[in-house]
């Protein structure tokens, strides 16, 4: 169990890489009316949530 702050609450993790043998994970809430996700938290957590997430071929950052 991960406790953190955040102002909205996320919906979308992204993984983002392993760093130690811990996988990093950026959590998001969207704003779905301007097509946006903003940064809530990062966390760095087993690798093996990564194995059961759903996997998008792209993402766009800006």
């Amino acid at each position: 169990m991960h406790y953190f702050r955040a102002e909205r609450v996320p919906t979308v993790y992204l993984f983002t890489g392993r760093e130690g043998g811990l996988g990093r994970f950026v959590l998001c809430s969207e704003r779905c009316n301007i097509s946006e996700l903003h940064k809530e938290s990062v966390l760095r957590m087993p690798t093996e949530i990564s194995q059961k997430m759903e996997s998008c071929g792209w993402v766009a950052l800006g």
